[in-house]
């Protein structure tokens, strides 16, 4: 018998917009440099991934549905700017 190579990159359960973890920092122009920041960032966003959807867990694995990602990174980072901005005018 032999054993059919699976795709990694797609799961029958999750379908086709949620990815492995692993997309956001392997392959072509991935949003994370390394393994570590992806999964940093991944726990300080956790909250909101899980809220809006974009986590799955499925046999072990997390999934990430990569524009929920995006929507509520960007959410994050323009908050944290504005928060920056804020102290700074206080000084």
């Amino acid at each position: 018998m032999t054993k059919k190579k699976e795709d990694p990159t797609w799961d029958p359960v999750m379908g086709a917009e949620f990815h492995p973890l692993r997309a956001l920092w392997e392959g072509a122009n991935p949003p994370y440099p390394s393994e570590q920041s992806a999964r940093w960032a991944i726990r300080q966003l956790q909250r909101r991934l899980a809220d809006v959807g974009a986590l799955g867990l499925h046999r072990g694995m997390l999934f990430i549905h990569m524009p929920k990602l995006v929507q509520v990174a960007r959410e994050h980072a323009i908050e944290q700017a504005t928060k920056r901005c804020v102290k700074k005018d206080r000084l």
